[in-house]
């Protein structure tokens, strides 16, 4: 496996299909930028430049996840912004087929928007990559988690704000994924924040088994006193998690 790091070119970072998290495996090869408009559902115009979302999902790339630097994993091992938006879009695929027919059995018969879900997750970190940096916000001090929230909400929708300014008309359709991704009132946005959430869990346990100062329960127990994980098929491969810890 190439390490992202290493993917740079004249035309900067290469990746194979980008958008559905697929990394090249020793194939050498540029990436056309338009492919971004493609896998956002954009039709490709004359008078629009792809760069702008190809360079907002690249820059994703060098940014180390700050949950995992913070506990001592090096910036090289540590996994990056875009390595985690990856792994979230492969969990999608798992997982939807199944969420899709608990829900269903359940009584929920309105289909989730799969094709939305598979945007919102691809923008869902973009400020990060645009100045606001990975920010933690948990804290054991609810007041001074309320501040680094504050913080972190006001600084990412500024950053998307001008990430969103060099898109032209389609700017305003990612700003809108964004904003539905932050208010977490949808089932779409609800089924994304916690496949975001259990990437997490699942990452921390593949840490916790190569020997790092991770603790997978702090994470989980963390996701539950917060409420955060509440879909049947999501919270059923957490408690698997948990079951194999020592």
């Amino acid at each position: 496996m190439i390490n992202k790091r290493e993917l740079t070119g004249e035309k900067g970072l290469r990746f194979d299909e980008i958008f559905e998290g697929q990394l090249a495996s020793g194939k050498n090869f540029d990436v056309d930028p338009d492919i971004i408009m493609r896998k956002l559902g954009l039709k490709k115009e004359r008078a629009v430049d792809a760069s702008p979302y190809f360079n907002a999902a690249s820059d994703l790339y060098n940014i180390p996840r700050t949950g995992w630097t913070d506990r001592g994993i090096s910036k090289e091992e540590a996994e990056t912004v875009g390595e985690h938006t990856e792994a979230v879009t492969d969990l999608f695929y798992r997982l939807i087929d199944e969420i899709e027919r608990k829900r269903a059995e359940d009584g929920k018969i309105e289909k989730l928007d799969r094709e939305k879900m598979l945007k919102m997750i691809q923008v869902h970190d973009w400020p990060e990559g645009a100045g606001a940096g990975d920010q933690v916000v948990y804290n054991d001090d609810p007041v001074e988690e309320a501040r680094l929230k504050e913080k972190k909400e006001k600084d990412e929708k500024e950053a998307m704000e001008n990430i969103c300014a060099t898109l032209g008309r389609h700017g305003q359709e990612m700003m809108d994924l964004w904003l539905e991704y932050e208010a977490n009132t949808t089932d779409e946005a609800q089924i994304v924040k916690q496949l975001d959430k259990l990437q997490v869990v699942e990452k921390a346990f593949e840490y916790e088994k190569m020997g790092k100062a991770v603790s997978s329960k702090q994470f989980i127990d963390s996701l539950r006193v917060r409420n955060k994980i509440y879909d049947p098929i999501i919270c059923s491969i957490v408690s698997d998690i948990e079951s194999k810890l020592k």
